[in-house]
């Protein structure tokens, strides 16, 4: 729904944080990109946007279709 010119109205977003815990750091600086992929993934703990948008579809806020769109944008 548009919003009288100022942006949109009910948009929800859709989002996966990794904290920039110590391990996460000293993963960053080592010079294997998989220590950093294995850290990351550890720490989310499955966390991923796609869980948090098929959760946003489950509680009725967006629809399964946009929430596997959205998702598969950014999916490996």
């Amino acid at each position: 729904m548009h919003c009288g010119g100022t942006g949109y109205a009910g948009r929800t977003g859709v989002y996966e944080m990794l904290e920039m815990t110590n391990d996460i750091v000293e993963a960053i600086n080592s010079d294997d990109a998989g220590t950093f992929v294995q850290a990351a993934r550890q720490q989310m703990a499955g966390e991923t946007l796609r869980r948090d948008a098929v959760r946003l579809a489950v509680d009725g806020r967006t629809t399964i279709e946009e929430a596997m769109r959205i998702s598969n944008q950014f999916e490996d």
